[in-house]
């Protein structure tokens, strides 16, 4: 287990150390590390229940070599967006919130300055509305 990680990596890992699908958690606490980050992704990003269910799937058969039949992933899967829906977005995992109206908002109740402002704005998603070619706009 690395140093410094956060309580939401630690959450997850807590999770996947529960499900433990190769049987060494009780000795080996980082194991499904490799998982996180990328599990972390794509919730932040509003994956579903079947999108985590088939990464979880193809890290059994691929990176861990395990059928994946009698480890339920689809049920971890259900499990981990149960914990994310109460803790991820509850708990803040990621301050900023992308909003490109004033005021800019890092952490909720923080206002920031202008010039914390302008390092800040580049990095967000664009959520400008695209226009169609008619002239109509469409959100994304």
């Amino acid at each position: 287990m690395r140093p410094g990680t956060d309580a939401t990596e630690n959450g997850l890992r807590h999770l996947l150390n529960e499900w433990d699908p190769i049987g060494v958690a009780d000795h080996v606490q980082d194991e499904y590390d490799c998982m996180l980050a990328p599990l972390l992704q794509r919730l932040r990003g509003d994956a579903d229940q079947g999108a985590i269910g088939g990464f979880l799937r193809h890290e059994l058969e691929d990176h861990f070599g395990l059928d994946p039949l009698g480890l339920r992933p689809d049920a971890m899967a259900a499990r981990v967006i149960d914990w994310w829906a109460t803790v991820g977005k509850a708990g803040g995992t990621s301050c900023v919130q992308p909003l490109l109206s004033r005021p800019l908002t890092v952490c909720p109740g923080v206002p920031t300055a202008d010039a914390q402002r302008a390092r800040i704005e580049p990095l967000l998603p664009d959520r400008t509305p695209k226009r169609a070619a008619d002239g109509a706009t469409s959100g994304r």
